[in-house]
């Protein structure tokens, strides 16, 4: 028999410092609820030990609930054994490490834990804590005495595992943890945290993370991390403030209770319903299928959410990966939903949920992720990261029509210049550059010779690998809305080349349509931009938008600059001028880079041309690059000075020189 590979007991403290090193914010709490539920708890709550605050001023967090509890055995395993926990230990299923490392390094003073099960009706608790003198974890020993012993002499036993009483230590009564939910049940189970010491106060959770500091940071984490909750279990979250103006809504809701210095404090007991808890009721909900086996729900609300209180969890709509009720990489940027689509119009009306398959090791060669071991992050198969884009491009080309529609509507009455005689100076400008710089593209084509794949997969693969393609759910390629200015393809799929590819194609070229545009005022992470580019937003057909910042430094110069400089004119009339000059210049310029998209760049060592990418082009038509290619234009200077001499007439001079007044 071969030798079984194990861990040094001195060892074993550093392996938990590592794993907790590798956690987060809150995620004690996250592995406590987990716990409870799979231990069949229908009543979870976070609470306040109220007896050591009254009597010794001390605010202790517990964790208590109404699951199957354990007897003396289950207690000395689940806490003194790193790596078991009476159940699954799997890749992607239980660690069997998870609640300890969240819990043991801010609680070296102890984490007394008491539970109640039908064999054991009076409970077990079990005090574990680190023992420095000796440089490791271990369970404190209680002296026993039995019935009529006398309690001054010598104790009958020594246990580590012994019955709730009155601890002398701590100056309270655990059995007073015995709730009414636990007894109703006939088992349960509550953690109590001590911290580092007999004065600590843990009732806002890690202090070594800075928890404390978070006002209501468990309810807000607990919201925030899970989706939603088994309907049939309750979780509450008790906060300990000092107490507000009295009004009879708080006398009925809060419990008062006065610390030893005769100050009063409220505790409140707050929800935890998860992220689905605070969507709008009045909304549009479905789902769409995407690459990888993937499935995205979506909601649509009526109108704008309003701001959200921080305690129910995402202060406003968000994407998230959802594995099992969780909620992982949660985005609620402007740039990030923008990536699938929704433009910012209805940004605030929107929730995605994306729910990738689950990946089995019983299943190998299918490609699904699973939690990364400090359940922070998710990874695909092969600890590959998630395919994002693929996602975001599946579902932009199959917009659930309910979002379609609200996309459309948000665009109605919004004209700005974007006039017939724009298009057709614009057009002919883009034809000029057509002539030279217009891109070869494979084309669907069931008679053509080359193969390839869908364009809005690199290799109709997923990025992670999933085994055989052939096995995925079959995701439809919706066709682009045919702008009026575009000519080549229209409404034929474009595939990238892929020998191995499942569709035929043939080479043929491609003129794109204009982008539409549209001013506004920039707001969150985009305000230091002049302009940015959005080509998933399509209005009409356009190939994309072009937003530009009205609020811009170098915008409100120049509208103040002109109109003083023509102040005989309609102020609106040169303004539109103004905008009209930038617009040609932002829209030659972005559509100039798609033109120059597969033209040779050089030759590699091998003699085989570099062309330019999408990666390039990208680079290219960032917010950043189109605010520098705005900023100190001399041409735009001379055709405003030009156009508005010839409509406006004859203007004052400015009496600054250009450069002076930006």
């Amino acid at each position: 028999m071969g030798t079984i590979v194990s861990v040094a007991d001195k060892n074993v403290h550093h392996l938990i410092r590592q794993a907790y090193n590798a956690g987060g914010p809150y995620q004690w709490a996250r592995e406590a609820l987990v716990n409870s539920i799979q231990a069949e708890a229908t009543w979870v709550y976070f609470g306040v030990d109220e007896e050591s605050f009254a009597a010794h001023g001390v605010a202790r967090r517990y964790v208590a609930d109404n699951g199957l509890g354990m007897d003396e055995e289950d207690l000395k395993i689940f806490l003194s054994s790193f790596g078991g926990g009476g159940r699954t230990i799997s890749l992607t299923e239980n660690f069997g490490q998870g609640f300890k490392a969240s819990c043991y390094e801010w609680n070296p003073y102890g984490i007394i834990v008491i539970s109640w099960t039908k064999k054991t009706p009076d409970g077990r608790m079990i005090w574990i804590h680190f023992d420095e003198r000796h440089d490791r974890w271990q369970l404190k020993d209680f002296e026993v005495y039995y019935e009529d012993s006398d309690l001054a002499g010598t104790p009958d036993d020594i246990s580590d595992r012994i019955p709730p009483a009155f601890n002398q230590a701590l100056g309270i009564d655990l059995r007073k943890f015995h709730f009414g939910e636990i007894k109703a049940a006939g088992h349960g189970t509550v953690f109590l945290f001590l911290g580092d010491g007999i004065k600590r106060d843990t009732v806002g959770g890690d202090y070594k993370r800075g928890e404390e500091e978070v006002k209501r940071g468990i309810v807000n984490y607990l919201n925030s991390r899970f989706v939603e909750l088994p309907r049939n279990v309750t979780v509450r979250v008790a906060t300990i403030e000092p107490k507000p103006v009295e009004t009879e809504r708080r006398e009925s809701k809060d419990r008062i209770i006065v610390d030893p210095d005769g100050n009063k404090f409220a505790i409140h007991p707050r929800r935890v319903d998860g992220i689905k808890a605070v969507i709008s009721p009045s909304h549009q909900h479905g789902a769409v299928m995407v690459r990888h086996g993937t499935r995205i729900e979506w909601y649509l609300t009526d109108k704008d959410e309003d701001a959200l209180y921080v305690e129910k969890g995402p202060t406003k709509p968000i994407i998230a990966v959802q594995y099992e009720n969780e909620a992982y990489d949660r985005k609620d940027r402007l740039q990030q939903y923008r990536q699938f689509g929704i433009p910012d119009a209805i940004r605030m009306r929107v929730w995605l949920f994306v729910i990738p398959p689950p990946y089995k090791e019983s299943e190998p060669t299918h490609w699904g992720v699973m939690p990364q071991a400090s359940r922070g992050m998710l990874i695909g198969k092969g600890s590959t990261n998630l395919p994002w884009e693929d996602w975001q491009d599946n579902f932009y080309q199959q917009m659930p029509g309910p979002i379609k529609k609200a996309i459309e509507a948000s665009r109605e009455g919004v004209a700005d210049s974007n006039d017939l005689d724009r298009r057709e100076r614009l057009k002919r400008t883009m034809e000029r550059l057509a002539t030279r710089f217009r891109p070869v593209l494979l084309v669907q084509n069931d008679a053509g010779r080359e193969s390839g794949n869908p364009a809005s997969s690199t290799t109709g693969r997923p990025r992670a690998g999933t085994g055989n393609p052939h096995n995925q759910e079959s995701v439809a390629t919706r066709p682009r809305n045919r702008s009026k200015d575009a000519g080549g393809t229209g409404d034929k799929i474009i595939l990238n080349r892929d020998e191995s590819g499942e569709f035929s194609g043939s080479e043929r070229r491609k003129s794109d349509g204009l982008p539409d545009i549209r001013w506004e005022t920039f707001r969150e992470e985009d305000v230091q931009h002049a302009a940015r580019f959005d080509r998933r937003d399509s209005a009409a057909g356009s190939f994309g938008t072009i937003y530009v910042n009205t609020a811009f430094p170098l915008f409100r110069s120049e509208f103040n600059f002109w109109t003083q400089e023509y102040p005989k004119a309609d102020q609106n009339d040169v303004i539109s001028l103004v905008k009209q000059v930038y617009e040609d210049e932002l829209v030659s310029k972005v559509m100039h880079a798609f033109k120059l998209k597969k033209q040779e760049l050089a030759l590699d060592s091998e003699g085989n041309p570099v062309r330019i990418k999408d990666d390039h082009i990208n680079k290219w038509i960032e917010p950043e690059a189109l605010t520098m290619a705005v900023l100190g234009l001399v041409n735009v200077e001379q055709r405003i000075r030009v156009t508005a001499g010839s409509r406006f007439g004859t203007g004052r001079r400015a009496k600054t020189a250009v450069g002076g007044r930006r």
